[in-house]
């Protein structure tokens, strides 16, 4: 029990590691641009992207490998954390180096090969984390244990666990993601092949694949995770519905730690579950034979047909790319690029010390409210007394409003509603901001609204009718 926990921990560690400093650049950049070369493809190192043909390939930390090397670690330790740790174990640990070099230089060259295909499109994060965990998988099946048990069984566990640890590896480094990490490592700790034919496992597995048909509809991406950690056929009924269970799959969606003291509860649990683990009556340390259940076709069939589900947080959203846009504001304001698809607005009637920011949809993925946005910035908003629809952080008031399918959308509610139907646009998140005591705030909501619904009129008017619209709207001089 305790070398259990003690795997938990190292494989917590390994994944908040994932998102440390690029060091592996200097040896896996050269394999590629050698593999390139070998291929035939003109390739040229350019510091921070690489020039392949009429493709310039970003160079990020991602590319280098050494979040590669300390996934499959993680995967190498879990899938063997009930193995003795005798040489073999060791030894399997060891091969992970060069096979996450050698993983990593087919995940680049797949990426490029998607990009040369689809050009001028790029791929999405999540689909570039689904050729990472494509290479990864060949890799870790070498170090699988086989012990007693039916190598289907530890493969669909193995594959599991592969796309839990890669979601979690781009969330351990935002604000909360220590929490969410551990919470998820422990209810990946309840995670075995259920080989009984219950009608929970039947069911179950039913509606978990209808609630993720749901979730590819409407784009709630950040259910994905709790939605793995959930999966019938492999998370025993007792656990996924006691309260620890409940508490801790529910912690690791990111919402969950924006509750007050939710982080709190959170660690309680993951003690209180540490502990029921501890007391729990000790098994042998060795990979043991499970029944096998029915030798039916559709029983054995089952598992590896449901478990192609696994891919679904990785792909869904290329699949539901329909409505993919790039939005940049008029031509008739004043505008400055900032980072995250970003820009700085000034409008022609806008008063000088109000800010007006402009964040254009990133992919189809939506729009965080804008107190959950700052929360990620390390910054705490609260509604005023005054004007619940104005925030403030004590030093400035924010007011945010949505442009979507031509519409101007004044409230989080009403942009979620007019979202949440099947390939909807994410449209655009406007902020207004301003110095809080130079302004109340319901005057500066009053002043807000005009200036949306100036800006959206912008955006919807036709180009002849847009040069007059501004003139308008411009002072005299």
């Amino acid at each position: 029990m305790l070398r259990g926990i003690l795997s938990i921990v190292v494989v917590a560690v390994l994944i908040h590691l994932a998102q440390s400093k690029d060091l592996f650049s200097d040896f896996t950049r050269p394999i590629v641009i050698g593999s390139l070369h070998l291929l035939r493809m003109d390739a040229e190192n350019q510091g921070n992207t690489i020039a392949v043909g009429r493709l310039q390939v970003p160079w990020t930390r991602d590319c280098s490998g050494l979040n590669l090397l300390l996934i499959l670690m993680a995967l190498a330790v879990w899938v063997n954390r009930k193995e003795r740790a005798d040489y073999r174990y060791w030894l399997r640990l060891a091969t992970m180096i060069p096979a996450a070099l050698l993983a990593n230089v087919a995940r680049v060259l797949s990426l490029i090969a998607y990009r040369e295909v689809f050009y001028p499109e790029i791929e999405s994060p999540q689909l570039h984390y689904f050729m990472g965990l494509i290479w990864v998988l060949p890799f870790v099946a070498l170090v699988i244990p086989r012990g007693r048990r039916p190598m289907r069984q530890v493969l669909v566990e193995t594959f599991h666990a592969a796309a839990v640890v890669a979601l979690l590896a781009p969330m351990s480094g935002a604000p909360g993601g220590d929490t969410i990490t551990l919470a998820a490592v422990m209810c990946l700790a309840h995670s075995q092949f259920n080989s009984d034919h219950s009608a929970y496992s039947r069911l179950g597995t039913f509606a978990w694949v209808l609630l993720a048909v749901g979730i590819v509809l409407t784009g709630m991406e950040s259910l994905w995770l709790p939605w793995l950690l959930v999966c019938p056929f492999l998370v025993p009924f007792k656990w996924t519905f006691s309260l620890s269970g409940l508490v801790l799959t529910a912690a690791t969606h990111p919402l969950f730690g924006m509750l007050p003291q939710a982080v709190m509860i959170t660690w309680g649990f993951i003690a209180l579950a540490a502990w029921d683990w501890l007391k729990a009556p000790q098994k042998k340390t060795t990979s043991e034979a499970t029944p096998a259940g029915p030798r039916t076709f559709f029983w054995r069939a089952q598992p590896f047909a449901t478990s192609l589900c696994f891919v679904l947080p990785f792909i869904a959203s290329t699949l539901m790319a329909g409505k993919q846009e790039t939005r940049v504001p008029p031509a008739e304001v004043l505008t400055r690029a900032i980072p995250y698809d970003g820009y700085q607005i000034l409008m022609p009637n806008q008063p000088r010390h109000i800010g007006l920011v402009w964040y254009s949809p990133h992919g189809n993925g939506r729009h965080h409210t804008l107190k959950v946005c700052m929360k990620y910035r390390g910054v705490e908003l609260t509604p005023t007394a005054e004007c619940g629809d104005v925030f403030t952080d004590g030093a400035l008031f924010y007011r945010e409003f949505f442009l979507q399918e031509d519409q101007l959308l004044t409230s989080y509610p009403e942009y979620m509603q007019h979202t949440f139907r099947p390939w909807s646009s994410p449209g655009v998140h406007l902020i207004f901001s301003v110095v809080n005591d130079s302004v109340n705030p319901a005057e500066f909501n009053e002043t807000c609204q005009k200036l949306a619904q100036e800006l959206h009129q912008m955006t919807v008017k036709p180009p002849d009718q847009l040069t007059e619209a501004v003139l308008a709207l411009s002072p005299a001089q």
